[in-house]
């Protein structure tokens, strides 16, 4: 005697479905359209504030397309927060990694802040090596 399973009743083209093995088909593909439907919602909900947050940002940096100097109150206004680490000296070079948190966007850069850099600054060597930063130069 044949067992009453979705296994053992496979679908054949011209012959009808029992209703329970209908049944069960059904209430399986409708478990798996529900789930991947609030994952779809969950990422359109996502993509939604990220939108409207770049707007937000966007509609902040209109006010200021002509900077010329660097104010408290444009700090305020665009920057969330400043995150200095620790220097670190890399190859006989002062390294200071600084994370821009803007607002509504958050950081801006990649995780070594490589497609961001900072322009070369003159240094004073002589006081590095003073203050034990740099290696002293053996003559």
């Amino acid at each position: 005697m044949a067992t009453r399973s979705a296994n053992v009743l496979p679908s054949m083209p011209g012959v009808p479905l029992p209703s329970f093995l209908f049944r069960l088909r059904y209430e399986a593909e409708a478990a798996t359209l529900k789930s991947r439907y609030n994952e779809l919602q969950n990422l359109l909900s996502c993509y939604t504030a990220k939108t409207s947050d770049a707007k937000k940002f966007a509609a902040l940096v209109e006010q200021y397309t002509d900077i010329t100097e660097l104010t408290e109150s444009l700090l305020h206004t665009l920057i969330d927060k400043i995150v200095v680490h620790e220097k670190e000296v890399i190859n006989g070079e002062i390294v200071m990694k600084v994370d821009i948190y803007y607002r509504f966007i958050g950081r801006v850069g990649d995780a070594d802040g490589e497609d961001i850099r900072a322009p070369k600054i003159r240094r004073n060597n002589k006081m590095l090596i003073e203050a034990g930063i740099l290696p002293a130069k053996e003559a």
